[in-house]
């Protein structure tokens, strides 16, 4: 398996569910285009009321790019990230262990 870069995004955010949602939907064309995107995985945790997204590149540069851009033209403004509650980290990920029942119904 070639190593893929993760990033994984979280934060709390001003915008309430709705007015979150919306954001999202609007740049998920956007999103799918990026340069070296693998996958993202958005989520939520209720009990924290964190937001937050997983993204899988093809390589660390194109990660890189992705959070220049996230950093440099707005994107945070755009989801209402509260500052000091903005977390991210990049990580390698080096081993990839699929469930046996992937997509089996029980």
């Amino acid at each position: 398996m070639k190593e893929k870069t993760l990033i994984n995004i979280k934060f709390k955010s001003s915008l309430n569910a709705k007015e979150f949602n919306y954001v999202k939907k609007q740049r998920h064309k956007e999103i799918a285009s990026i340069q070296g995107l693998v996958s993202l995985f958005c989520h939520y945790n209720e009990e924290t009321e964190y937001i937050g997204g997983l993204f899988i590149f093809n390589d660390l540069q194109s990660a890189q790019n992705y959070l220049s851009d996230f950093l440099m033209i707005g994107l945070g403004l755009r989801y209402g990230i509260i500052a000091n509650t903005l977390n991210i980290e990049i990580s390698s990920l080096k081993e990839e262990i699929k469930g046996l029942n992937h997509g089996s119904r029980i």
